[in-house]
């Protein structure tokens, strides 16, 4: 597959992400709530069944390396919301979305 970095989704995706990251010997990016990550940062709003919520990533999570080969971890899939926003901004950063 020859990935680059793991995108984990808050919360438990970090954990499932970094561990997998760590064997794979590739970095790993955090995918959080609103106003959890320092810095700069791409936000994307999604639809919840009760109402909105927004997620965001450093702008250079991936080192400005535009095609980077990025997987991204969850640890379910309700409504697919969240993991859809993660896909949207992996590529609003210029990276290569793999696989989620």
């Amino acid at each position: 597959m020859n990935l680059e970095y793991i995108a984990g989704l808050d919360a438990r995706g970090f954990i499932f992400g970094a561990a997998l990251a760590d064997r794979l010997g590739i970095g790993f990016v955090p995918v959080r709530k609103k106003g959890k990550l320092p810095s700069t940062t791409v936000c994307e709003k999604y639809e919840l069944e009760y109402g909105f919520d927004e997620v965001e990533i450093h702008i250079d999570a991936f080192d400005n390396k535009e095609g980077a080969r990025v997987l991204i971890i969850d640890d379910l899939c309700a409504t697919g919301g969240t993991a859809n926003a993660a896909c949207k901004l992996v590529t609003a950063t210029k990276a290569n979305l793999i696989e989620v």
